[in-house]
Formats: structure tokens, C-alpha cells, sequence
């Protein structure tokens, strides 16, 4: 209790200073403990399956929203919704479209890992030294609590203004929610829920099957 006590009364006091701030180290030190906990499970998970629900706008523009399934093992990555798919593996990433029956192949790059925020890309934030992080608020939930982080950019030239991170207390530690605002006025939100662990996700998950899409247009961009 009194953990929380000391948040609430200064974690807004650390926001307020952040621009002082120079280095992750000056950062909540019970975010950090958090986001250990969080890092260490999705780093020492066999696979990982969860539902997810992304929406990104552009001022003056409409929406984009969708929804669908994530799985992850070790650094390979399937995104699968109703409109497209990407798979990601030592070979390259795929991402499929349904509306043109196309699928584009790259190499894995920083910019291909950053097309989809999943639970590792988003531990990635952490783990870059590139934020001064603090829990901004705690919200209790039932039995449960959240913990809402704020996440700024020590470099001024990042494309990222800000980054809010939820993080829900139950049995353990998960990301919940997401919201990235780009500088250029874009915004990101993602929600995580149905997280489940270890269940022995075939390896082939993780490759495009050329097969299961008749007449299907190959472009092929990688080096």
C-alpha cells in the first residue's frame, strides 16, 4: 500500500521533471521492477498466443481499425485478421492481403519489426534506453489493478512523441493496452487480452503456405 501511496504522490512529479531527465536510469524504479517481470516472461516463453484489436489514425483522415490473433515463438511473428496476414521468420517477412490476393515478401529489418507492436516488439520500447518511463496512475479493477505507464523519447529526433502503456496485475503482469502518438499527429492504439502461454505452436505456423491461396500474386522484394 504504501508502494502505491508513493507512485500516486510522485510518479506525476516525475512526468512533470522528465524533460531534465537524460537517461533510462532516471526512470520509476517500480516501472522498471514491472516491466522486468513482463521482459523476463514473453523472453523465457516457449510461444505465445493472444487476441488483439489495432486502430490507427492520420488527422484528416478516416480510421483504420481491425482485429485478429497474434502468435509468437522465439523471434518468429503470424499476425493473422479478417483483411491480411504477416508471417515472420529466419527467411524474410510475409504479408499477405486478402482484398488483392497478393503477398509481399521483405527481409526482416528494424523497419519490418516495427510494422506490428506485438508483446515482444513492445518490450523492445523497454528495453531500447531510448525512454524515461513512469507509472502515471493506478486504477483498481475488481481484484485487480492497472498500472498506467507513460513512456517519453530521450531523443528529440524520434518519430514517437509519447507512448502509454497499461499493465494489468493478476496473477502476473500483462500488457493490456497500447497508445503510440507519432509526432506527425498519427496515433496507434492496441489492445491485448486472451493471453496464453506455452501451448506448443507448430513451427509451420510461421510460414506462408502458397498453396492455400489459389492464384495468389508473389512479390518478391528482398535482397
Amino acid at each position: 500500500m504504501w508502494k502505491i501511496l508513493m507512485i500516486l504522490c510522485f510518479g506525476p512529479m516525475l512526468l512533470n521533471a522528465q524533460n531534465e531527465f537524460t537517461s533510462p536510469l532516471d526512470s520509476d524504479p517500480e516501472a522498471k521492477r514491472i516491466l522486468e517481470l513482463i521482459k523476463e516472461q514473453v523472453h523465457t516463453a516457449q510461444d505465445l498466443s493472444l487476441d488483439f484489436e489495432f486502430s490507427y489514425s492520420v488527422p484528416g483522415q478516416d480510421a483504420f481499425s481491425t482485429k485478429g490473433h497474434i502468435k509468437e515463438k522465439g523471434s518468429h511473428l503470424k499476425v493473422s485478421s479478417s483483411d491480411m496476414e504477416i508471417y515472420s521468420n529466419e527467411q524474410g517477412q510475409w504479408t499477405y492481403t486478402s482484398s488483392s490476393n497478393e503477398v509481399n515478401i521483405e527481409d526482416v529489418t528494424e523497419d519490418t519489426s516495427n510494422a506490428f507492436f506485438s508483446p515482444t516488439q513492445i518490450v523492445k520500447f523497454y528495453e531500447s534506453d531510448q525512454f524515461v518511463y513512469a507509472i502515471e496512475d493506478i486504477v483498481k479493477d475488481g481484484d485487480e489493478m492497472i498500472y498506467k505507464m507513460i513512456f517519453k523519447p530521450l531523443d528529440e529526433f524520434m518519430d514517437y512523441s509519447l507512448i502509454k502503456l497499461d499493465v494489468r496485475e493478476s496473477a502476473s503482469f500483462t500488457m493490456e493496452k497500447v497508445h503510440i502518438l507519432s509526432k506527425d499527429g498519427s496515433s496507434i492504439n492496441l489492445s491485448l487480452s486472451n493471453y496464453q502461454w506455452n501451448t506448443g505452436i507448430a513451427d509451420t505456423d510461421f510460414y506462408f503456405d502458397a498453396s492455400r491461396y489459389p492464384n495468389v500474386q508473389v512479390e518478391d522484394l528482398r535482397f
